[in-house]
């Protein structure tokens, strides 16, 4: 049996399947860039408060949790703080 007809056998017998697919990869590409020019935008104004916030942010343990949620639920990795 080749893949795309295992791959339709199973979203004919699960189609929520499809609908599971459909949602994660939607989500990367709309997730994907914004939470990647979001802090790139931040990194070129002109202030630093908002750099040191942006980087407080990115210690926080609030951070850390949702980008576990955000990675586990929609398979879309967060920016990370480089490790000092």
């Amino acid at each position: 049996m080749d893949l795309n007809a295992l791959i339709l056998a199973l979203l004919q017998k699960q189609p929520w399947f499809g609908t599971l697919v459909a949602v994660i990869g939607l989500s990367r590409i709309v997730m994907k860039p914004i939470f990647s020019v979001i802090p790139q935008i931040i990194k070129e104004t002109p202030t630093q408060a908002d750099d040191a916030w942006l980087a407080r942010f990115q210690k926080s343990g609030a951070y850390r949790i949702g980008s576990f949620v955000v990675d586990f639920l929609f398979s879309v990795k967060l920016p990370q703080m480089p490790k000092d």
